[in-house]
């Protein structure tokens, strides 16, 4: 996988879930899940 894509991606998904939940802890959640997944593809 292309890791600058995949951060990038990861990122968006990060600050959307900050938006949504206003929890640091889903954010670390969802940023490392999305990064593995990303990464994975």
């Amino acid at each position: 996988a292309l890791y600058l894509p995949a951060l990038f991606a990861a990122a968006v998904g990060v600050v959307a879930v900050a938006i949504k939940t206003k929890s640091m802890l889903w954010c670390c959640v969802s940023g490392i899940g999305l990064y593995i997944v990303l990464s994975l593809v």
